[in-house]
């Protein structure tokens, strides 16, 4: 189903800023609207940390120039610390006071012009430990870290959970299933990453421990075994002995009655949540909504905990507090004028209190997907192409008329998680990623550099990384940076990663930019052929911090004759953030054929509306409105499902067949086709503050700069729009 155009949506007019957060694995980007109606940007790195240069110094009283041409409030970085390349101080020195750009450290020491510096907080992940989003709100709102915000609203997306659940932390998580399923965890669906890994490696599991309980519900829906209180209570207290913190409930045919909601209800503790799988994913697979309710727990408290980092402490306006089904520390108590939003994975805003672990995977790149949308109509752009190339990965998504496709499935970590999402795919290569010469051949990723230590050019011992290919290749424009960048040290790293492997020096840098480039081609073409599209034809609109460096080999290797970089390239995913609006989707199971479904349809489209409609007015939307429904169906006998856009029961199987035929290149067999769910989402009825500048647009000024492929140079000028 397309993603709809969004509707606009008001600020309340109690409310001084609006700023939209989205925090990356490198950086953290912030789009705000302040009281004036004036648009600011802010970009710092995701560890916590700010950057600058010297202008001067007269022992130990600097002038710096913060990165990213950041305005830092008078008292910013007092008793903070200074890593500056000083010998005889350890390399680490204590700020006193900072005034604007003035900074008096305690010690007398001289920095020549230039010098990189990287100011740290004193002591990472303590109890004054201010996270990068809530240290871009002060930023970006000119307010010390000692004193209160604004009223705000907020708006938050973030990776945190998607890197967890790939790095393997979060809660663990005990499942109950019933008697002779305890494999269905590990088992999976039997994928296997690496099919011809000479030394296989199994994967970790999703779940800490699995134990059965002698439940079973048949196929129609009738009781064959039933469980006893002191059954279920021995098996939660296995799971919490093996050291568990939550515990997932996921029984086979469970949407046919309400058993798991009561198993739920009676284990369910304060020291020891429990959640029914087929509440967080009603879905028909047993597999699918098993896992989707493990990763689910697993990464709900990292989420919730960076809710509350992001907006206590510093502040105490926002009225409300995450809500998960693990316990998160105390809700703050804020003034009713501040609220807080997540962006979720389907391009849209949830409130805060009420938003689901699940829903935010993909909640960074979606942000993007979404800008990209709203690129492509402003300049009519009927197929287009979104490549945002971050610091650790680079994400590609495609529109069509307009919009983005949704997903109801998305895969990630082993996992298959049932929850609407942009439909994008991702690649582990972005700017950060590391660059090596291994046994004679060149490698590109999948490990990243990071915000810290970052590229070798970050002057903080890091690794060789496009970044630094790029740098050493002239593909940055001198003066446009938005850091001070080391060339010296990203040409020890280059020296060092092929001394030895008789590579020149140009040889290595064309070598890691092709196999860059190849990369991320190969995703955008395996996105339009599984859509059953060319990707001629399309034009490429390219943003991120990287994405500029790379759109035109990337548009050469596909055949693509057109490439828009959107003013702000860099801020595309926060802008995504700032122009949503708040909005809830709602599944209902069916798996009814479709011949003879009329009526019954027409009902549960009814309810599952009405269900979307309550979720929203549960976020404070009285007004919510009904937005567009989507039904997926298969052949009979099949599993994977087609969807398609709701209507009478004649429209479905036409549009099943017409989709049918687009996707696989010749006509669906003659047999039945089975309705499999149904899901609509219900909008917010508010009118959007988009974020445009308010002062009138400067005239065009043009700059010159090197386009083209690394093969077909040129210089154009490029207007400033």
């Amino acid at each position: 189903m397309p993603l709809p155009r969004s509707n606009p949506v008001p600020l309340d007019p109690s409310l001084r800023w609006v700023v939209a957060i989205d925090t990356g694995g490198t950086f953290t980007d912030i789009v705000a609207r302040g009281p004036n109606g004036q648009i600011s940007r802010v970009k710092v790195p995701s560890d916590g940390s700010i950057s600058a240069t010297v202008v001067s110094c007269a022992r130990g009283s600097l002038r710096i120039a913060p990165a990213a041409g950041l305005t830092l409030p008078d008292g910013f970085l007092d008793r903070w610390m200074l890593s500056a390349p000083v010998s005889g101080t350890g390399n680490a020195l204590l700020v006193r006071t900072q005034r604007g750009t003035t900074v008096e450290l305690d010690d007398a020491v001289e920095l020549a012009e230039g010098t990189p510096l990287r100011f740290m907080q004193r002591q990472r992940g303590g109890a004054d430990w201010i996270d990068a989003p809530r240290l871009g709100l002060h930023i970006v709102t000119a307010t010390p870290l000692s004193e209160a915000l604004a009223p705000i609203e907020l708006r938050l997306s973030t990776t945190r959970g998607t890197n967890a659940l790939l790095e393997g932390r979060g809660a663990k998580v005990g499942v109950l299933v019933s008697d002779g399923l305890t494999g269905v965890v590990e088992i999976g669906d039997q994928t296997r990453e690496n099919l011809f890994a000479r030394v296989p490696v199994r994967t970790g599991a999703l779940a800490h421990a699995v134990r059965a309980i002698g439940e079973r519900t048949l196929a129609s829906g009738q009781a064959h075994l039933r469980a006893d209180s002191a059954q279920l209570h021995a098996a939660a207290d296995a799971l919490r002995a093996e050291g568990c913190d939550c515990i997932v409930v996921s029984l086979a045919h469970a949407l046919l009655n309400e058993r798991e909601a009561q198993i739920t209800e009676a284990l369910d503790t304060p020291s020891m949540r429990v959640i029914a799988a087929a509440a967080v994913a009603p879905h028909a697979r047993l597999l699918t909504r098993t896992e989707t309710a493990c990763v689910h727990a697993r990464i709900a408290p990292i989420l919730s905990q960076f809710v509350v980092d992001a907006t206590r402490g510093s502040s105490e306006s926002f009225s409300h507090a995450p809500e998960s089904f693990s316990h998160a520390p105390e809700p703050f108590s804020h003034a009713p004028e501040s609220r807080a939003f997540i962006f979720t994975s389907a391009g849209v805003l949830q409130s805060a209190a009420t938003f689901a672990a699940r829903d935010t995977l993909f909640s960074g790149p979606a942000g993007g997907a979404c800008a990209v949308a709203g690129v492509a109509r402003r300049h009519a752009i009927a197929r287009a192409v979104g490549f945002d190339m971050g610091g650790t990965s680079s994400d590609v998504t495609r529109t069509c008329d307009g919009s983005v496709a949704l997903r109801s499935e998305s895969r990630i970590a082993r996992a298959t998680v049932a929850a609407p999402s942009v439909a994008i795919d991702s690649v582990a290569a972005g700017g950060g990623s590391i660059c090596r010469v291994r046994d004679g051949a060149f490698e590109v990723g999948p490990e990243s550099a990071g915000s810290d230590p970052g590229p070798a050019c970050y002057g903080r011992g890091g690794p060789l990384t496009i970044s630094d290919v790029n740098l050493l290749a002239g593909h940055f424009a001198p003066g446009f940076e938005s850091m001070s960048l080391d060339r010296a040290a990203a040409e020890r790293a280059l020296n060092s990663a092929i001394d030895g492997h008789g590579c020149t020096r140009a040889a290595a840098i064309s070598a890691f930019l092709d196999i860059a480039n190849a990369r991320m081609a190969l995703a955008i073409e395996t996105l339009c052929i599984r859509d059953g599209v060319d990707p001629r034809g399309h034009s490429l609109i390219a943003f991120g911090g990287a994405g500029g460096q790379h759109a035109c080999a990337i548009a050469t290797r596909l055949g693509l004759d057109r490439i828009v970089f959107p003013r702000f390239a860099g801020f595309m995913c926060a802008q995504g953030v700032f122009d949503a609006e708040p909005a809830r989707f709602e599944t209902t199971p069916v798996l009814l054929p479709l011949r003879g479904i009329g009526a019954r349809l027409a009902e549960i489209h009814a309810l599952t509306a009405m269900r979307a409609r309550q979720a929203l007015s549960a976020d404070g939307f009285t007004d919510a409105a009904d937005g567009e429904t989507s039904v997926a169906l298969r052949l009979s006998g099949q599993e994977s499902t087609i969807e398609v856009d709701f209507g009478d029961e004649a429209t479905l199987e036409s549009q099943f067949r017409a989709r049918f035929l687009e996707l696989f290149g010749y006509a669906p067999p003659a047999r039945a086709v089975e309705v499999v769910s149904l899901r609509t989402r219900a909008i917010a009825s508010r009118v959007r503050a988009r974020a445009q500048d308010a002062a009138p647009e400067p005239p065009a000024v043009e700059d010159d700069a090197r386009l083209g492929s690394t093969a077909n140079p040129r210089r154009d000028p490029i207007p400033r729009r």
